[in-house]
């Protein structure tokens, strides 16, 4: 699988982070562990089945592969920590970056949950469910 994740970008804007750690919930959604997640893209349709995603989604996610917003191909790790690393929206000047927990502010009738990350992994677990809402 191979897509941009140029489309990141466009949404990095509504990039929001909970303000407090410690937090009983500390975004809007699930916890995004490989279970919430399996179970949003097997309803989603990108599995045949929550126990296909289970058995699968931890080498998908290590073996899916992307291009930066350079065109560079990088893998969900890579991009999770370019996230950290923060960067700067080309069209306000602002700066953003990824900080623990996180999620992302979709617009109405987003088809998946608005996932909480804790963690990397659970960034990368983000990632790769949101590539099948935005890759249609």
């Amino acid at each position: 699988m191979k897509t941009s994740f140029v489309l990141l970008a466009a949404f990095a804007a509504a990039l929001t982070t909970a303000a407090s750690a410690g937090a009983e919930k500390p975004g809007p959604g699930p916890i995004a562990t490989p279970a919430s997640v399996c179970r949003a893209l097997a309803d989603f349709g990108a599995y045949p089945s929550f126990e296909v995603c289970m058995t699968r989604i931890n080498a998908d996610v290590q073996a899916y592969i992307s291009e930066d917003d350079n065109g560079n191909l990088i893998n969900l790790d890579q991009r999770c920590t370019q996230l950290e690393e923060g960067f700067t929206d080309p069209g306000t000047g602002e700066h953003f970056a990824v900080t623990y927990p996180f999620w992302f502010v979709e617009f109405p009738g987003f088809p998946l949950p608005e996932f909480t990350g804790v963690n990397h992994h659970q960034c990368m677990l983000i990632l790769y469910a949101y590539h099948f809402a935005f890759s249609g």
